[in-house]
């Protein structure tokens, strides 16, 4: 059975890491009450895995202290203090 859940991430770092369940597909990204969030939806109780992400604001540098051979796959765009910076995000692969 598929269920859908919540992660809540830091703004304000570049680069940042969090445990989802095994194969868990990010559906979204977006703000709630302030706070980064990103839903993503998995099949039953998995075990858990570290993935890394990136946050960019629009003209800021992609690159990463982790060198050119990582690969960023896009997962959205959101925007916050009150839609004045808008950030991108992506899953370092």
């Amino acid at each position: 059975m598929s269920v859908v859940f919540k992660e809540t991430f830091p703004l304000g770092v570049d680069e940042f890491e969090l445990q989802l369940p095994a194969g868990a597909d990010i559906l979204d990204v977006q703000m709630q009450r302030d706070q980064p969030c990103i839903w993503f939806r998995c099949e039953g109780v998995e075990p858990n895995e570290l993935r890394n992400f990136r946050v960019a604001g629009t003209g800021h540098e992609l690159e990463s202290p982790r060198g050119s051979d990582q690969q960023l796959d896009y997962i959205g765009t959101f925007q916050s203090h009150d839609e004045m910076l808008v950030w991108h995000l992506f899953e370092i692969r």
